[in-house]
């Protein structure tokens, strides 16, 4: 660490990345008495290309790549990322710590003022740019039109607006962070989460001891726990951010000893569907979400028709 007083927290530029980061400085700040935490704000290839899908950019990386390069280079001391935009190793020298307690894994259609997939009327269009997500929409209601969206949250819903689609299908965490009074409706049940989604990843060099002890006292162990397991799976499969795949773990109870993990891999329509589930008990998620991975492996994911490509 450059200085025992001072943690420099690099994070996107982005309102939302910002909050996030500064969520984790107040916790630092709060466990260590003295600690003063500072904000690197930075652009990403991702942010600065947002008329580009994200495939075409290369998926997940687009938005830590640069900011992980600033904790290599020694110009931030640890990055605060969204979880679910990490990839699946960790570069070179880094480290994911952990991760704090998780906000809501869940999905909503932003803009949309009904309680649920249910309420929005036949043949909706709806701002979505994730496959994962129109894969498991598409399988609950065929008959949505899905519509590529990226940008911030008021850029997105804006978009909605103008052209007259039920909503924007988001991450429901996003707009907690960001205290938006927004309606929305609540897809949960219906949409597996990405791996690691509502959760934030901390990234630290593997050499930066007092980095890394300084970061462990704001880690949620039972986030931690789940996360490991989500990531786990979405690595043996192979499975990069254009894939149709899905996962969820949480805690059978607050004892925060016992988990249980659902696996999901989807044809880009939604018409097929592999699905597992797996208990685990704490410090054997890695090895619960391989396992489920490999069951869903053997029976043909990765395979036509479900294209990791």
């Amino acid at each position: 660490m450059r200085s025992v007083d001072c943690l420099r927290i690099a994070a996107r530029k982005s309102p939302l990345a910002r909050i996030q980061a500064e969520s984790v400085g107040k916790l630092l700040e709060d466990c260590h008495s003295g600690l003063r935490c500072e904000i690197v704000a930075l652009a990403t290839r991702g942010d600065d290309r947002l008329g580009v899908p994200l495939k075409a950019l290369g998926g997940k990386g687009v938005f830590t790549r640069e900011i992980d390069q600033a904790v290599l280079a020694g110009r931030a001391d640890l990055a605060v990322h969204s979880l679910k935009d990490l990839p699946a190793d960790d570069p070179d020298g880094l480290t994911l710590a952990g991760s704090p307690k998780r906000a809501s894994w869940r999905d909503v259609i932003a803009g949309f003022p009904g309680s649920g997939l249910s309420d929005v009327p036949p043949g909706s269009g709806l701002g979505c740019g994730s496959a994962r997500r129109r894969a498991q929409l598409a399988r609950a209601r065929p008959d949505l039109v899905f519509h590529e969206v990226r940008g911030n949250i008021h850029t997105r819903l804006a978009r909605a607006e103008n052209n007259g689609w039920a909503g924007v299908v988001m991450a429901r965490a996003a707009l907690e962070r960001l205290g938006l009074a927004i309606p929305f409706a609540d897809i949960g049940e219906i949409v597996l989460p990405a791996a690691g989604q509502g959760a934030l990843g901390l990234v630290v060099r593997k050499d930066s001891l007092e980095t890394l002890e300084a970061v462990r006292m704001i880690l949620h162990g039972p986030t931690t726990q789940a996360v490991l397991a989500e990531r786990a799976f979405w690595r043996r499969l192979g499975a990069g951010c254009h894939a149709a795949a899905a996962a969820l773990a949480r805690p059978v109870d607050d004892s925060g000893e016992s988990y249980f993990l659902e696996g999901r891999v989807l044809s880009r329509d939604g018409t097929s569907l592999l699905a597992g589930r797996r208990e685990f008990i704490r410090d054997e998620g890695e090895a619960a979400g391989q396992m489920l991975a490999m069951e869903l492996l053997a029976k043909g994911a990765g395979e036509p028709p479900f294209s990791f490509q």
